[in-house]
């Protein structure tokens, strides 16, 4: 079997990836020029920043700032950069696109595709991860009176995750699967509590509600969800995300995205161990000795 190259030196990221999560952020004449690049990328490597600021109707100065919005120093880094994404293995959707499952494929192809999707959905979330959104959201974690985490479906398993990782090490959180019983909690949150919200697609009815009534509260709102200009990410105050597939198309494979969110709740958990230190190792010492306890001598 052919061993997967799995690159985590992504450094400033993939240059489409980073593109798509600017995306709504940017201005018309902005957006005319990633328009060009997303549409055609190989064509953007071969063109001249004149070229391309004359192919969106815009300005040498309007594209380097484009360039500087998506976080690149200039065009000539933006193509650079470009190349590497051309070059590099297929995304998420491309891989989920080429999942085809029928009585022909094989074993071995059914398994390689499968850990390549696994792989490459913590790779393209490692390549979008915004540092200083995971410090803030760690510093509310530690000063929060209160941890709410909500979910449903295959998000509410990673909700439950995230409440069980969190209580060994003493953080004041809750997780409730009962839709009356979690509203009546999240009514009593207030501005000194955080509302940590999972869902995949950033749809769901009951999470996006439930955000709505908090934020009147001042309660500070988490998200993680797929990258997406979804109703969620609109109303959160700090996303993370697992993927950057767009807010149109709609992964039908659970395991990667779960995998994906159990990984940045895992991350978060790491985090904050080391920042808090002694504190979170004292309160794991007490926890684990009490579930240590329940096993068979």
């Amino acid at each position: 079997m052919k061993k997967m190259q799995i690159n985590f030196n992504l450094n400033k990221g993939s240059a489409l990836l980073r593109i798509q999560s600017v995306y709504d952020s940017l201005n018309a004449a902005e957006k005319r020029i990633a328009d060009i690049i997303l549409a055609d990328p190989k064509q953007a490597t071969e063109i001249t920043i004149i070229q391309i600021a004359e192919k969106s109707d815009t300005s040498y100065a309007t594209v380097n700032r484009f360039c500087k919005q998506v976080g690149y120093t200039g065009f000539k880094e933006l193509k650079m950069e470009l190349i590497h994404s051309l070059i590099n293995n297929m995304g998420v959707e491309d891989i989920i696109k080429s999942l085809d499952i029928n009585h022909d494929v094989s074993t071995q192809q059914i398994c390689e595709n499968i850990y390549t999707l696994a792989f490459r959905v913590l790779e393209e979330s490692l390549s979008l991860m915004d540092i200083s959104t995971v410090d803030v959201v760690i510093e509310l974690l530690m000063k929060a009176k209160k941890i709410c985490f909500i979910g449903t479906g295959i998000s509410g398993i990673c909700a439950n995750y995230a409440y069980c990782k969190f209580l060994t090490i003493g953080l004041p959180c809750y997780y409730e699967k009962d839709i009356t019983i979690n509203r009546m909690a999240m009514s009593l949150l207030d501005k000194d509590d955080v509302l940590f919200a999972i869902s995949s697609s950033g749809r769901s009815e009951s999470i996006v509600d439930a955000v709505n009534l908090v934020k009147k509260n001042g309660v500070s709102i988490v998200s993680l969800s797929d990258f997406a200009l979804s109703p969620l990410a609109k109303i959160s105050d700090y996303n993370l995300y697992t993927t950057p597939r767009n807010g149109s198309t709609f992964l039908n494979i659970d395991m990667p995205l779960l995998m994906g969110q159990l990984t940045i709740l895992d991350m978060l958990y790491t985090c904050y161990c080391v920042k808090s230190g002694q504190t979170a190792a004292n309160a794991y010492k007490i926890t684990r000795e009490w579930i240590d306890m329940e096993k068979i001598k």
